[in-house]
Order: C-alpha cells, then structure tokens, then sequence
C-alpha cells in the first residue's frame, strides 16, 4: 500500500487530542528516518486547537505552528488535521509549509507536507509519520 493509499484510509477524531510530546520520522523510501530526535510538541489553546513547535536535540526549537482539524490543500472533501506554518516566530520561507496529518493506529499518524508559497498551487513535498510518546 502506498503513502497516499493509507493516508486516505487514516482518519481524524470529531476533536483531535494532541497535546504532548510526538516523534518525528521522515519518510524516504521504506526506511522510516528520525533526524536529530526530531520532536513535535502540541499545546492545547482550546478543545481541537492546538500551538507547537518542533524539537530538536532535545532543547533546540524551531517551526512553530497552529493545529486544528479542517480541510486539505491537495483534497478539499478530505478532512485532515493541519499543522499550519504561517506563524509570526517564522521564517518567511517556512510559512507557506502545512503539514496535513491522519490518523492510521490510535497513536500513529501519518502525514505529508504541503508547500504552496503565493501564485503557486500547494505541492506535496515530503511524507512523515508522528507517534505519540
């Protein structure tokens, strides 16, 4: 099965309960890859909605992001939880990223990284998965 065949048949929660500590793998290939203890850390703002930032080696932060339950870039009838970028700690450069995520085991999600800076149409550009810890 493909990346996207199960990320389709993945699915997300009515109210996604992120808040802690995720792992993060990179995906190339068959070979699931961690860089550098890649983490990804959810705070809860409200029921649903969620601010994070990513983890590296333990204390480095960087890409922080917005999460909350709603609509694909690539499949708008697709719900999907998103990991959205475009926030003020940011490079301008990473705000255009959006990371897509569903849920394919009760603690496994899989996800794909979509890159859609102005005039551009968004583009999948890498595929991932998170595990709670």
């Amino acid at each position: 099965m493909t990346h996207l065949q199960k990320f389709l048949n993945g699915r997300v929660p009515e109210v996604p309960e992120l808040a802690g500590d995720w792992v993060v793998r990179g995906l190339f290939g068959p070979l699931p890859l961690r860089f550098f203890g890649h983490l990804k850390q959810f705070r809860e703002l409200e029921p649903g909605c969620f601010e994070g930032s990513n983890r590296f080696m333990g204390r480095i932060r960087t890409g922080w992001y917005y999460a909350s339950a709603g609509a694909s870039q690539l499949t708008p009838e697709l719900r999907v939880i998103n990991i959205n970028y475009d926030h003020p700690r940011n490079a301008r450069i990473m705000r255009p990223l959006t990371d897509e995520v569903r849920f394919v085991s009760d603690d496994v999600m899989l996800g794909r990284g979509i890159y859609a800076p102005t005039g551009w149409r968004p583009r999948n550009i890498f595929w991932f998965t998170v595990s709670r810890i």
